[in-house]
């Protein structure tokens, strides 16, 4: 089977315009940390590099983004995700088989992470044998509500099956 599989953590943020306190200035961005502390944000831009200021240059507006989500922040980044497929025998006299995918969820900071929603979506091609027909986009989704997770610890849960058949043309081939 041939598909892409895409987990969205609820920890996660998307890229959003932050703009500078007078609002003459703007650029495109996911939050990636802030230190309290120092008063640093980082950002990474659209094109892939880390941005490193004060949080003090940014627009009311962002700095209440930064301040409301910055628990978010830190839960994405201690996550690490690894996703693999999973494809089961398939049962005498049937063409189908049903894949899986194993995801394991690795907590790889230093606090206890816990009441994770993590949505899934595993997008994949269902072809056909007959001339001409083209394949069809389908999409399964489903969730995973993970109570907590160690620091240092993994766990691991498995998707919903998805049912493939697989037809050949005798002389032709298919799959």
């Amino acid at each position: 089977m041939t598909g892409f599989f895409s987990v969205i953590a609820s920890a996660g943020l998307e890229s959003r315009t932050f703009f500078s306190a007078d609002k003459s200035k703007s650029f495109k961005g996911t939050l990636k940390s802030y230190d309290q502390s120092s008063g640093k944000v980082r950002v990474r831009t659209i094109k892939g590099r880390d941005k490193t200021f004060k949080i003090s240059v940014l627009s009311d507006d962002c700095q209440a983004y930064i301040t409301d989500n910055i628990s978010k922040v830190a839960v994405a980044s201690a996550l690490d995700i690894s996703i693999k497929q999973i494809k089961e025998k398939k049962s005498k006299g049937s063409d189908s088989s049903d894949y899986k995918y194993s995801v394991t969820f690795y907590n790889k900071g230093k606090s206890l992470l816990k009441d994770l929603d993590v949505d899934y979506t595993v997008y994949y091609k269902k072809d056909t044998i007959k001339r001409g027909v083209k394949a069809t986009s389908l999409t399964s989704t489903g969730s995973f509500d993970i109570s907590e997770i160690d620091p240092k610890y993994r766990k691991t849960d498995t998707t919903s099956p998805i049912s493939i058949t697989k037809k050949t043309i005798k002389g032709k081939g298919g799959g």
